[in-house]
């Protein structure tokens, strides 16, 4: 078990370093170091944000192509975790030095908790997405994004646990952005031009609508059973974030950068009503340059 372990690490950092000698074990050690070192500043305050970093973690179990293989080893969820656990080093050791004991083992379960999660084949599993829009189906299959819901779910319970209503907020955050993933991808102008719809903008709206259903509706029943019902009404308004998105994507088609540093801007600037006051404008733009594309 030990030298499966040892050889998925040098695989790890042969990707990161190339080549792997007593000089990168130096560098990764004094990494480790120096980690340690700033987040031990931070963390009687902040350690159960140290969950957040668990999230890596996630990602790249999911993105495992080694899995199938690996199950024929009756051992292969201990040999997956005390690899993950390694990989968290940086992260658990302030929470030990600090005696975070809390957090500690809640970082511990929620390893477990993702070696204990369904995996599926996507190439098989439809999503239920409407197609208008392919790239709902092309982002939630490349990066996982249903799994989100977890770190959801997780960042819900510590918002209970703690009686920190942040927490929660940041998770409803969490699906606002994945809800707009989709958004930050561009068609063939094409297929712009060649489609038959009356206003194209519209039927992204629907589209983009109903998609968005299969992460709101699992949320809004996640926040009820967790009785926080006041924030319910946030559900709706993550509709605004992947709106604006889109309007953005087609005003400035043509300059993907911009898309993102004016979405960043426009919901900074959320408690002022900027995206409120940039939506007559967005839907102008986009209309226009829509109009320029099809021509």
């Amino acid at each position: 078990m030990i030298k499966i372990i040892w050889y998925f690490i040098l695989i790890r950092l042969r990707k990161l370093f190339g080549k792997v000698d007593f000089s990168v074990y130096l560098t990764v050690l004094l990494f480790l170091g120096i980690t340690d070192y700033l987040l031990l500043q931070y963390t009687k305050e902040y350690h159960f944000y140290f969950l957040l970093f668990s999230l890596d973690i996630l990602v790249r179990h999911l993105k495992r192509e080694d899995c199938d293989l690996l199950r024929y080893n009756k051992h292969y969820k201990r040999i997956y975790y005390v690899e993950y656990s390694i990989y968290s080093l940086p992260f658990t050791i302030p929470l030990v030095l600090a005696r975070q004991w809390v957090s500690f083992l809640l970082y511990q379960l929620v390893l477990m908790l993702y070696l204990n999660l369904p995996r599926y084949n996507a190439r098989i599993n439809k999503y239920p997405f409407k197609l208008f829009d392919p790239f709902w189906v092309i982002c939630f299959r490349k990066y996982k994004l249903f799994s989100v819901l977890v770190a959801i779910a997780l960042f819900i319970i510590l918002g209970l646990l703690y009686d920190n209503n942040n927490l929660i907020l940041f998770a409803i955050l969490m699906v606002a952005f994945t809800l707009s993933i989709p958004s930050f991808y561009r068609e063939k102008i094409y297929f712009i031009k060649v489609n038959k719809s009356k206003n194209y903008l519209v039927e992204q709206f629907k589209s983009a609508i109903y998609n968005s259903l299969f992460l709101l509706i699992p949320t809004g029943i996640i926040i009820f059973i967790s009785g926080k019902f006041a924030l319910l009404k946030w559900i709706p308004l993550l509709i605004i974030p992947v709106m604006i998105n889109i309007l953005i994507k087609y005003s400035f088609f043509n300059r993907p950068l911009q898309q993102q540093l004016l979405y960043v801007i426009i919901l900074a600037g959320f408690d002022h009503f900027l995206p409120f006051v940039a939506i007559p404008f967005l839907i102008y733009s986009g209309n226009k340059n829509l109009k320029k594309l099809k021509s």
